[in-house]
């Protein structure tokens, strides 16, 4: 999955801005497009780092992920974000595809790192057919 063969999409976009505790997501531009990916692409992709930013609430009542996914708090993008490799390629998802997915899409992206969201998130892949993997709550 090479930037070149990324997609683009339109919507509503967000940013991460910082606020003391941590990382708030606010409203940016509603024209500026976030590069994504399908769920046929990722299905089709060679191992990027898979990264679920659905908020907590909405992963506390579908704790399920994409194989090979890991859950990180959208609020904390900033912290993690340092754990990635400038090298690396990232997927993130959310539960649409929309404004938080976009919104650390665009925060990542802001960081230099290569990174896109899946478009219509966790649930366009599960309508797809395509395999989760249930995570135990604590």
């Amino acid at each position: 999955m090479k930037p070149s063969t990324v997609l683009g999409i339109s919507g509503v976009f967000l940013t991460a801005a910082l606020a003391a505790g941590g990382t708030q997501l606010q409203r940016v531009d509603e024209s500026v497009r976030v590069p994504g990916v399908s769920v046929e692409q990722l299905a089709g992709a060679s191992a990027p780092f898979v990264i679920d930013v659905r908020l907590k609430e909405d992963f506390d009542a579908d704790p399920v992920l994409i194989e090979g996914a890991r859950w990180k708090d959208p609020q904390a993008t900033d912290s993690w974000a340092k754990e990635l490799s400038l090298e690396t390629e990232v997927v993130v998802y959310c539960v649409k595809g929309k404004w938080v997915s976009q919104s650390v899409t665009k925060r990542l992206r802001d960081l230099g790192l290569n990174v896109v969201q899946l478009e219509g998130g966790i649930e366009a892949w599960k309508a797809a057919g395509k395999k989760t993997t249930p995570v135990k709550q604590p």
